[in-house]
């Protein structure tokens, strides 16, 4: 009894760690936790057929998404990524394929382009903070400029004052 369950129990976590999780709570309980039979269940409509497959998220449908949808999406793909990474790991333990493995390179797909979306908006603000860094040193620039000017004619001014005085005085001497 408890050595032949050591003795799989060792085969399984050096086959799959997930694999192990599954006859670890099922050999305890009689039955493995919803928790972990929802990772291994494999999902059936009512009339016994597959599930239907979605498609993989495009970066036009993902660029449309508030930063907060994008977030909670990422979260869903993760844990639906966890629960196929699973049943794969389970499949290779039992020497059997994996339903369905297409599903894991779409939602791949999806958190790819998750990301890409994303990298594109940081690009953009960087891009926007550079630009409204440029204009600010243009304008700082520009100022200096304009004071330059003011000052250069209130001295040329100065200067003809000083002359014209000059002049005006040599005249009374």
């Amino acid at each position: 009894g408890a050595q032949m369950l050591g003795r799989a129990l060792v085969r399984s976590a050096a086959a799959s760690r997930a694999a192990a999780l599954l006859r670890c709570a099922s050999t305890a309980t009689g039955t493995a936790s919803p928790a972990v039979q929802d990772a291994f269940e494999d999902k059936r409509k009512q009339d016994g057929g597959p599930l239907p497959v979605g498609r993989s998220w495009s970066a036009s449908e993902l660029r449309l998404k508030s930063f907060e949808d994008l977030h909670t999406l990422w979260f869903v793909l993760l844990r639906e990524r966890n629960v196929l990474s699973t049943q794969r790991l389970a499949a290779r333990a039992q020497r059997t394929y994996m339903s369905g493995p297409h599903r894991l390179a779409k939602i791949q797909k999806s958190m790819a382009r998750i990301k890409r979306v994303l990298a594109e908006r940081k690009q953009a603000i960087d891009a926007a903070h550079d630009f409204v860094a440029e204009r600010a040193f243009a304008k700082e620039a520009l100022m200096v400029r304009i004071l330059k000017f003011k000052e250069d004619a209130l001295v040329e001014r100065h200067i003809a004052a000083i002359d014209a005085s000059t002049v005006v005085a040599q005249a009374r001497a």
